[in-house]
Parts: structure tokens; sequence; C-alpha cells
């Protein structure tokens, strides 16, 4: 059986209020980071539309391989723009995932050490019930022993 002393029990509750403020930052970062990362996707697409509309009346028959050629860059670094956008969501939630599952952890371990502090407890009151009857009997055979 395992004994916990108060100060363990209050380092572990905090310790889950510091892994549950820090698991909501994260929330809240990654919300965020995808928010602004849609909005940059959005703006640079508006860009490029923009770019090629403002082109296009201008451009000889020459310049249109040239102009291919930009398109399939800019559609490749889009094409990488969203793959590193979808990395990243997916490490973000990994990272949640972890940051859930070690607070589940520490909830199941917190809930465990309260269950065996109350059996100590109980353990210690019946120990204590004990040895107070024992002391009763002995102070009941002393005074019965002094008579005589």
């Amino acid at each position: 059986m395992c004994v916990y002393d108060v100060q363990d029990l209050r380092a572990c509750v905090e310790q889950l209020q510091v892994v549950e403020k820090e698991v909501l930052s994260l929330e809240l970062s990654q919300k965020e980071l995808a928010d602004t990362k849609d909005h940059l996707d959005e703006k640079r697409v508006e860009r490029i539309e923009l770019h090629m509309k403002r082109e296009v009346w201008y451009f000889m028959p020459w310049q249109l391989a040239i102009r291919t050629h930009r398109q399939q860059r800019l559609q490749k670094q889009l094409s990488n723009a969203h793959n590193k956008l979808e990395r990243a969501q997916r490490h973000a939630e990994d990272k949640k995932v972890a940051s859930q599952q070690t607070l589940e952890r520490l909830q199941r371990e917190y809930e465990e050490m309260v269950l065996e502090r109350r059996e100590n407890d109980n353990q210690v009151e019946d120990l204590r019930v004990e040895a107070n009857s024992i002391e009763r009997k002995v102070r009941l055979l002393s005074s019965r022993c002094s008579l005589f």
C-alpha cells in the first residue's frame, strides 16, 4: 500500500492544473495558427489572381511561355504551402492528443492516489480504535492489579 502525504497530492493537483492550462493554451494557439494560415492562403490566392488578371492584358504571344512557367512555379509553391500546412496541422493534432492522454493519465493516477489515501486513512483510524481499546483494557487490568 502506497502512502502519499498532502504535499504529494497538492503537487499532483498543481501539475494537473498546469497541464490543463497548457492544453487549453495549445488548443487556442493551434486554432489561431490555422486561422492565420487560412487567411494567408486566401491572400496569396487573391494576390496571384490579381497579378494574373493584370498581366493578361499586356502579354505578347511570345510571353505566354514565360507566363505558363510562372504559373507552374506559383502552383508548385501553393501546393508546397498546402502540404506544409497539412503537416503542421497533423503535428498540432498529434501534440493535442498526446497532451490529452497525459492529462487523462495524470487524472487516473490522482484518482488512484485519492483511493489509496482513503484506504490508508481508514486503516489508520481502525488501528487508532484498536489501540484505544487495548489501552482501556490495560488501564482496567492495571487498576484491578493495584487493588490486590
